[in-house]
């Protein structure tokens, strides 16, 4: 799954490094950036590698664009979600001003149904009953 988040960074964590079961060395590091909607989320995230680390500079104070992946993983029975970046854009914060300060453009008028005359739409979602 692919996510992406524009926030400002708020907190980077202490670098962690191991030795994998391989014998080679590798670091992570976590962050922490805050979106700037009306009702601000924080969203922790992992940097993995010292090559990304350094590649993606990020410091708190920055207002970045995260491409998240999302992965769940299970551990002695229970479950955890790992947020890692594999890709991290600086954002100007004048452009990101000026693109939320731009309207909306105004909706057609054309009906949903005016628009799909002609053409047949089939679900292929399942009925809510057969979820589970």
């Amino acid at each position: 799954m692919d996510l992406i988040v524009t926030g400002r960074a708020i907190m980077a964590l202490p670098i962690r490094s191991g030795v994998s079961q391989r014998g080679t060395e590798w670091k992570s590091r976590e962050y922490i950036i805050q979106t700037e909607e009306r009702y601000p989320r924080k969203v922790l995230f992992n940097v993995f590698g010292e090559d990304k680390i350094n590649e993606f500079a990020i410091h708190s104070g920055d207002l970045v664009e995260a491409h998240l992946e999302i992965e769940c993983r299970e551990y002695n029975g229970k479950y955890f979600n790992n947020v890692t970046a594999w890709k991290v854009e600086h954002v100007d914060a004048n452009a990101a001003q000026q693109q939320q300060a731009q309207p909306a453009p105004p909706p057609s008028n054309q009906s949903p149904n005016q628009s799909n005359q002609g053409t047949s739409v089939s679900s292929s979602q399942p009925a809510s009953d057969d979820i589970f």
